[in-house]
């Protein structure tokens, strides 16, 4: 069935067709959420003055131009905010008039190029969010050491996977099989915390941000995408805790303790979020000069969980955290032109629950039942507060001055 009535377009149909299964296929491919697939498609057809529409799932994109309809079978990708920039520099310049259709054309083509594979990158980008993450959950030098170590694994293991699809559907179980195991193996010669260089080294595959964007669909009304979305963020986990409970089942039984003996210096923190940035901006391929935002981002991400959170609670502070950096990346767009998800993917990325929804089910899967249920509860009223962080600064940002160009924006 079409998703709009029969309607003229343009005097170029087949142009404008080719315009919007290129303009869907690249956002959706460079990790955009589905609301700003659609809106993308809907803005270019409000540009061409044709009648387009976009319906997308996080496997599929349907997209109607006057009375062709096509069905594009897509697989979930990583987030490209370097990708992103283009379409969406392109896509705002066509709008202006700066680009004609041509031109804009040409961008996509450009913006679509596949980009060269960079392992030696992808690697430092996992050590980096690892130990970073590890001094962040407290730990001392030797919880850095051991995140550090898991984190190249399961940086390696992240490259596997994207040339190999069988490697991809197992990735999650194969990462919490390493990071389970490696800490126990570890640590009789070098004491460390076994949950904090567990959850630094899985932090960059824990599912918490799709669990969030998943709501986030759900409250915007695209229930098939958030419903699709939920489901796999929730086989992601299943798998992840599945891994660390198969690898204390096959090493030996240690009694891990609460901290290596081997504390950081005084300035870490700081360090540790610098590294942290830097290691987002890598993994989401950044453009370098959107590097120092994205360390901003990761840095005001930080402070204001910690500083909100013992004040109003965690949900609380997840809420008015997420407005904020909602708010920030509203400002960044209107003042530079620059896309907001540059601080509000690698900021949210932060206040995700997907250490509590790991830990939720950890403790489930070990029949520690009352724990479990409370984690469980704990992960929705954080992606709850978060979401609706995200909605509130959306409908301020609308109040201020019309378009919504933040994370929740279409």
């Amino acid at each position: 069935m079409p998703l709009l009535p029969p309607a003229p377009t343009t005097a170029d149909p087949g142009r404008d067709a080719r315009l919007a299964f290129a303009l869907a296929q690249l956002l959706h491919s460079a990790g955009a959420p589905v609301w700003r697939v659609e809106g993308g498609v809907e803005r270019l057809g409000a540009a061409l003055g044709a009648a387009m529409a976009c319906m997308a799932t996080p496997t599929g994109v349907f997209v109607q131009v006057g009375d062709h309809l096509e069905v594009l079978r897509v697989r979930p990708a990583g987030v490209d905010l370097a990708r992103q920039a283009e379409v969406e520099a392109a896509l705002a310049g066509l709008e202006a008039g700066a680009l004609s259709p041509a031109e804009f054309e040409g961008a996509l083509v450009t913006a679509g190029l596949p980009r060269a594979q960079k392992p030696l990158r992808d690697l430092l980008a996992g050590l980096a969010v690892a130990v970073g993450a590890g001094a962040l959950f407290g730990g001392g030098w030797g919880e850095l050491l051991g995140a550090g170590l898991a984190g190249i694994g399961v940086g390696a293991l992240d490259l596997a996977a994207g040339r190999s699809p069988a490697i991809g559907r197992l990735l999650p179980l194969l990462a919490g099989l390493l990071a389970g195991a490696l800490p126990r193996a570890l640590a009789p010669a070098l004491p460390m915390n076994e949950q904090v260089v567990t959850l630094a080294a899985l932090i960059v595959v824990l599912p918490g941000l799709t669990f969030t964007v998943a709501l986030a669909e759900l409250a915007t009304g695209h229930l098939s995408a958030g419903t699709a979305r939920a489901a796999g963020a929730f086989v992601a986990l299943l798998q992840l805790a599945l891994g660390v409970g198969f690898a204390a089942g096959l090493t030996p039984a240690l009694s891990p303790p609460t901290a290596s003996g081997l504390p950081l210096p005084p300035g870490s923190l700081a360090l540790a979020l610098l590294m942290t940035g830097l290691g987002l901006a890598l993994l989401f391929r950044a453009r370098k000069a959107d590097a120092p935002v994205v360390v901003l981002a990761v840095a005001g991400a930080w402070l204001l969980i910690s500083t909100l959170a013992p004040a109003v609670g965690p949900a609380g502070g997840a809420f008015l955290a997420a407005a904020g950096l909602s708010l920030a990346g509203d400002l960044l767009h209107r003042a530079t032109g620059r896309s907001p998800q540059l601080i509000t993917v690698p900021g949210v990325l932060l206040l995700v629950p997907g250490a509590v929804g790991f830990s939720a089910l950890r403790d489930l899967l070990a029949q520690q039942t009352l724990s479990g249920v409370g984690a469980v509860f704990d992960m929705f009223a954080l992606a709850a507060s978060i979401v609706g962080g995200l909605l509130a600064a959306a409908s301020l940002s609308a109040l201020g001055g019309g378009q919504t160009p933040g994370m929740m924006a279409r």
